[in-house]
């Protein structure tokens, strides 16, 4: 048989490690391949709501990055991030050699917490029909609310908006 696709490679769900220093108000540094911080669920099933997964986590969310993600809390029950990766679940560097952009905000008041998070960068989106890859622009804010009403129950909410060049609809 022929060589393996090319986009068969290595699946490691996370290998990192994390580092935690005095700068900037005890600031952590993620250095590695991780869960991604987009979304309101988790890649690990038992974190979740349900043990199944939302379609948009399914299909418009990353799972992982590699790369390097700094984290901060400036304020009591508020923090922050920003990082760099590699885009969404690579696990090594691409022929492109393109870097993209992840962060967030979240804070608490009394029950209540909201975050956004983002992802932003060029990344592969597909092939063309001569077997080349595309690289263009996917870019995805998430929305995030929850709040606890009893000890026992918590209400989510959460909203995706998301761009990605290779993604509109298709006319005929």
């Amino acid at each position: 048989p022929g060589a393996p696709r090319p986009y068969y490679g290595l699946s490691m769900p996370q290998i990192y490690a994390d580092l935690h220093t005095p700068l900037l108000f005890g600031m952590d540094l993620r250095m590695g391949h991780f869960y991604s911080q987009v979304g309101y669920e988790s890649v690990m099933p038992l974190e979740n709501f349900f043990y199944t997964h939302t379609m948009s986590r399914m299909y418009g969310q990353p799972f992982t990055h590699t790369g390097i993600v700094a984290s901060m809390s400036p304020a009591e029950k508020f923090d922050m991030s920003l990082g760099i990766t590699r885009g969404w679940d690579n696990w090594e560097d691409d022929s492109e050699g393109d870097l993209s952009i992840t962060g967030g905000l979240s804070f608490s008041l009394e029950e209540s917490t909201f975050s956004i998070n983002f992802h932003t960068g060029d990344d592969f989106i597909g092939m063309d029909n001569g077997g080349n890859p595309l690289i263009g622009n996917v870019t995805l804010v998430t929305l995030n609310y929850s709040k606890n009403l009893t000890e026992n129950l918590a209400y989510a909410l959460s909203a995706d908006i998301g761009h990605g060049d290779a993604m509109q609809g298709n006319t005929v």
